[in-house]
């Protein structure tokens, strides 16, 4: 619902982005320029306002002193008038630059219907008789709000893109810390806005990293637990994946083997490569099921297809021992070679041998 006195603009963006039909709804740049506009419109208005009250100091100063003449007052408020665009178009240089570098990785079917959200949720305009210097700090943040979630999807794809290539629990945590940093995210301002938009089940699952990894608050393994439980069964993978880790380790909770497999296996056939592998560790190793060597290769192969370098690792192993496949120690030394390239130790070390 759009309120009275909300800006004409702001209100045909926000009723375009929920257009009926797809097509016809305004791309991603349409919205950055919409709201770029915006927040130049109001800038404007507030620097007019502000030069309008040095005019009318001006007209005083002129009573008082008749030797001003009108060339002189001209000639200041044009200074007064470039003095002040100049600094409110530097006052938003950062937040156009952001949208415009974040927008870049985004899908655009998807950040549509996220923008729409974020549109719906953020504080709209105050009537028109707010002034414009609240205007412009509305607008401003509605668009803080923008880059702050874009960040976030942002950090989360990255994440979850690191794990299925083999980034392991262990190396998560100064992955992710590394990540906010060079992004130059304050930590403490994504956990602000992951505790005020629980409403995305990739948003309760990464803020249970925080707690899990202690990024920016002190850890706490109930709280954790709970996020992950509460995402995985919305069947997140990436969750489920990090749930099953909670009840191998009893990390939040009773340690449960069984319950381990049975999230891996929900994980991987969801589609997670990364909980493909950890299935693959489940057969191999017997963890929560009955040891299956076929089986275990068979996931082994499907996540390293999927390009996860901890499964092409297992893979060797089992074409050098013969584990779930006939031996085959070429194609060990191949996959072996290839990771050694990519400097992997152990496989340098098979190299080596």
């Amino acid at each position: 619902e759009i309120i009275d006195g909300t800006s004409v603009k702001y209100s045909n963006l926000y009723t375009e982005c929920w257009g009926d039909e797809p097509n016809k709804r305004p791309n991603i740049q349409e919205i950055v320029s919409t709201l770029e506009s915006l927040i130049s419109y109001v800038e404007i208005d507030t620097s007019i306002d502000h030069i309008n009250k040095k005019k009318e100091t001006h007209s005083m100063e002129d009573e008082i002193n008749p030797e001003f003449s009108k060339e002189t007052i001209d000639l200041n408020n044009e200074l007064i008038l470039n003095d002040e665009l100049n600094m409110s178009s530097n006052s938003n240089k950062e937040i156009r630059s952001s949208i415009n570098e974040i927008i870049i990785s985004k899908d655009e079917s998807n950040i549509m219907t996220e923008y729409g959200n974020r549109m719906t949720s953020s504080q709209k305009y105050s009537p028109s008789n707010a002034s414009a210097s609240e205007q412009v700090n509305q607008v401003t943040k509605s668009s803080n709000d923008f880059i702050e979630f874009l960040n976030l999807d942002k950090i989360i794809a990255f994440v979850i893109e690191k794990h299925d290539k083999g980034t392991t629990f262990d190396q998560a945590q100064q992955l992710i810390s590394k990540h906010i940093s060079q992004i130059n995210q304050a930590t403490d301002q994504l956990i602000k806005w992951l505790l005020k938009n629980q409403d995305k089940t990739q948003y309760i699952w990464f803020l249970g990293l925080f707690y899990y990894y202690n990024i920016g608050v002190e850890e706490n393994v109930s709280r954790a637990f709970e996020l992950f439980s509460r995402s995985a069964d919305d069947n997140y993978p990436i969750a489920q994946v990090y749930l099953a880790k909670c009840y191998y380790d009893g990390y939040g909770t009773k340690k449960d083997l069984n319950l381990a497999f049975d999230w891996y296996q929900k994980s991987a056939e969801n589609g997670s490569v990364v909980g493909q592998f950890y299935l693959g560790n489940c057969y191999e190793f017997g963890i929560g099921i009955v040891e299956n060597e076929n089986k275990s290769f068979y996931w082994y192969n499907m996540a390293a297809e999927n390009g996860n370098n901890n499964a092409k690792l297992y893979l060797a192993h089992c074409y050098r021992l013969g584990k779930g496949v006939e031996k085959d120690e070429v194609k060990a030394f191949k996959y072996y070679k290839r990771l050694a390239k990519q400097e992997n130790a152990d496989a340098q070390l098979q190299v080596g041998n």
